[in-house]
């Protein structure tokens, strides 16, 4: 069966479309990773001896997301945005017995890191129920600071790149607890700019108990249902 739910609250996944912080430059040599340079002088002798191309070797992902590969996604991670940096307020359009109101996220959800190759941090925002449904939340409001204006070091990188110079944001809305795909489900919100979105949500759900017979047939099909009871 199916279900519309006018309190349906979907995962919020927000991404900054540069995956590295202006800094990144000062981060990576404060915290002795690897230069980028070297990667790709790395590269180019294995280039050399192989005759495979920077794009086959870095992946699908571009130069920044074999970056990432490269690193780890542990070190990786110093690299990209930090939540308050990209995250200014995040609030819940939230309804109670007292009325609605503008809740902060993090009094009636959470915000975790995502960490993806494509976009480095992701941060996901959840709503979580208080249990017994007292407050629901029918809407959020975010605003973003994308630091990501071309940084010198990346304009300075061989072309043919598969750079990330695009601004803005990617944000996907999707079911709770379901990981999120940004790369491909997400739209963007360029800097300086509004946008709005108007979601509903359906919820599929299995009839409960008692089921119907199920036994095997000799009709063409695997199985047949007798019916419910």
């Amino acid at each position: 069966g199916s279900e519309n739910l006018d309190d349906y609250m979907p995962a919020i996944t927000v991404c900054n479309q540069q995956p590295l912080r202006s800094d990144f430059h000062i981060v990576a040599a404060n915290n002795s990773l690897s230069d980028m340079n070297q990667l790709f002088s790395f590269l180019g002798q294995v280039q050399a001896t192989t005759n495979v191309s920077f794009e086959t070797m870095l992946g699908p992902a571009g130069v920044l997301g074999g970056y990432f590969q490269f690193l780890g996604r542990d070190k990786a991670v110093l690299l990209g945005h930090e939540e308050d940096e990209l995250i200014v307020d995040c609030y819940f359009y939230t309804m109670s017995s007292a009325g609605s109101t503008l809740s902060p996220c993090k009094k009636f959800g959470i915000i975790r890191r995502v960490s993806i190759p494509q976009y480095y941090n992701c941060y996901t925002i959840e709503f979580l129920s208080d249990g017994d449904n007292s407050v629901l939340a029918f809407g959020f409001s975010l605003t973003l600071y994308i630091d990501n204006w071309l940084n010198p070091v990346l304009a300075s990188l061989p072309p043919g790149y598969n750079q990330h110079n695009s601004l803005g944001a990617r944000v996907m809305m999707h079911p709770n607890n379901t990981a999120p795909q940004p790369q491909t489900q997400s739209f963007a919100a360029a800097p300086g700019t509004k946008v709005e979105v108007q979601f509903s949500g359906l919820n599929r759900v299995r009839l409960p108990e008692p089921h119907g017979d199920c036994s095997e047939s000799h009709s063409g099909r695997a199985y047949a249902l007798d019916g419910v009871k």
